[in-house]
């Protein structure tokens, strides 16, 4: 049952701060405050909850404020203490929440503001796990406290830090490929020597690059590649602008790009259509240790296919213009995915991302194998013969001869 009290201001609705503040400080807990705010009002802009957390940062414990509108969701961190705890607490309560629900070790502790009472209720403890962990140590290896600065300037969060909504699929991207990259085997290597191609304004190599050098303290040599000089501007501007010294980009065609020596990790990110057979010729031709890439834009396998000769039997799969720009898109890469086997390389197609964040999904993970007995003659059997089949073949059958 609640304990009722006589409230001594009937008439301004709030939660009692020392009680609430007693019952945090020196402690690890979860708190929620709501029952206030857009929810009730017209004011989208209004907190209609608030979440505090305890968790360590880099061996430090901080405290958690997230801040809930119907606009946004704001978020801060910041070093625990008696006077920080006090700081947060002035900041929340004005806001008029009329409910908090504490969660401390040995207890729930609830408030429950009416209009003449305060309401109190003490019940066990609903939580058990209070082990403080920071979203940054699950699946999140880029957030705004070690990525401030880089977000900031990819504009994927504002000036405040704040993740801009816009922008959230293209945050998680950035960490799904960090994580991915991870499990690769040049993440063992101290010394990375990285090449994008069609990099784009290499928002993701970029990330990379901050990832491992400012993160991990690894060495990187990254080269972007791109025929398109506007996008090779910004890119140099940025490297400047961010202080990534050993990051170059270099205005050429993929085909026509030389390096001067192995390469231990190539990249190619959307790059359309035949500009990712480029990218995976060139992984082959300077023995790239690691390669990563996302295809987009199949059109060249597509335009085969519509006047091909095929099997009567597979007829259904190229009569369609939807059916076979899907079946082109997964043909092309599992041809793809075959030639780099040939080619000494573990090789595998893989979801990138979850399609509610980006169509283009699918992406060609691979891995060389050392001492590899190349090229293998029984796997490029089997993709000239898927070639005879469909009488079609992506662009890097043609760059490779098979």
């Amino acid at each position: 049952m609640y304990n009722e009290q006589p409230r001594q201001q009937p008439f301004v609705i709030t939660l009692p701060k020392q009680p609430i503040f007693d019952l945090l400080n020196n402690t690890s807990f979860v708190t929620t405050f709501s029952g206030s705010g857009s929810k009730y009002s017209n004011d989208p802009d209004l907190p209609h909850k608030v979440v505090m957390r305890t968790l360590e940062i880099r061996d430090i414990e901080h405290i958690q404020v997230n801040i809930y509108t119907a606009r946004q969701h704001r978020a801060y961190n910041i070093e625990a203490s008696a006077d920080a705890l006090n700081e947060i607490l002035d900041e929340i309560l004005p806001m008029g929440f009329t409910q908090a629900h504490l969660q401390v070790p040995d207890a729930d502790h609830y408030f429950r503001v009416t209009k003449n009472f305060m309401h109190k209720k003490k019940t066990a403890p609903t939580k058990n796990d209070f082990k403080p962990a920071h979203d940054a140590n699950k699946n999140m290896p880029i957030n705004q406290t070690n990525s401030e600065e880089l977000l900031k300037y990819l504009n994927i969060t504002d000036s405040k830090g704040v993740i801009l909504h816009s922008m959230r699929p293209k945050f998680k991207q950035l960490n799904q490929f960090i994580n991915l990259i991870n499990t690769m085997s040049i993440a063992s290597l101290n010394e990375i020597r990285i090449v994008d191609a069609a990099c784009g304004k290499s928002y993701l190599s970029l990330t990379l690059y901050h990832y491992l050098v400012n993160i991990k303290g690894k060495t990187v040599f990254l080269t972007g590649v791109d025929s398109n000089k506007e996008v090779i501007n910004f890119c140099t501007k940025a490297a400047e602008d961010l202080g990534f010294a050993n990051a170059e980009f270099v205005c050429s065609a993929i085909d026509e790009y030389e390096t001067d020596g192995d390469v231990d990790l190539t990249l190619a990110f959307y790059a359309p259509d035949t500009a990712t057979d480029d990218a995976l010729a060139l992984a082959i031709r300077t023995n790239s240790q690691s390669v990563f890439c996302v295809p987009f834009e199949h059109h060249y396998l597509n335009a085969q296919l519509k006047t091909a000769v095929v099997p009567e039997e597979y007829q259904p799969l190229v009569k369609d213009g939807i059916v076979r720009e899907r079946f082109a898109n997964l043909l092309t890469d599992a041809m793809r995915r075959d030639i780099l086997r040939a080619h000494g390389y573990k090789s595998e197609l893989i979801e990138y991302i979850s399609p509610d964040y980006v169509a283009a999904n699918i992406a060609l993970k691979a891995e060389r194998i050392p001492n590899a007995d190349v090229p293998n003659e029984e796997i490029l059997a089997s993709v000239r013969n898927m070639r005879s089949t469909w009488n079609s073949a992506p662009k890097l059958a043609e760059i490779m001869n098979v």
